[in-house]
């Protein structure tokens, strides 16, 4: 009869380790479903250069890819940049660049004309690298 309690005090405690690796397991799972949902659930805002057909000009593409609005969102430039090499037209003084947005929506889009590819990159006093 001893031997019986005995195994059973075994087979209980194997029976109670395996339920708590399960529980374990069952846990990082729900935290895995929680990421993957707040990640595809969160806004995403893309910087994205863009060159139309047909167009020699380049042009900067703003957007939130994301499934929800963007929050107090800040855009900033580090150095100037003058639209189509203008020295009035500088980018980084524009109000979307100097001010905070409060709400950027889903697919809301901001679109800004740079200029002729051959200023930008070549006979600009202000060309890129």
């Amino acid at each position: 009869m001893e031997i019986l309690t005995a195994i059973l005090v075994f087979i209980t405690g194997i029976y109670a380790y395996l339920t708590y690796q399960m529980s374990k397991i069952s846990e990082r799972s729900v935290q895995i479903m929680n990421e993957q949902t707040e990640a595809m659930s969160r806004p995403y805002i893309v910087i994205q250069p863009i060159v139309r057909p047909h167009s020699p000009c380049l042009y900067l593409k703003i957007y939130n890819s994301g499934k929800t609005p963007a929050l107090n969102v800040r855009l900033e430039l580090d150095k100037d940049f003058y639209q189509f090499d203008e020295p009035n037209r500088n980018l980084k003084n524009t109000s979307a660049f100097t001010s905070t947005f409060d709400s950027f929506a889903p697919s809301q889009e901001l679109f800004f004309a740079l200029g002729q590819g051959w200023i930008i990159f070549g006979e600009s006093k202000n060309s890129l690298p």
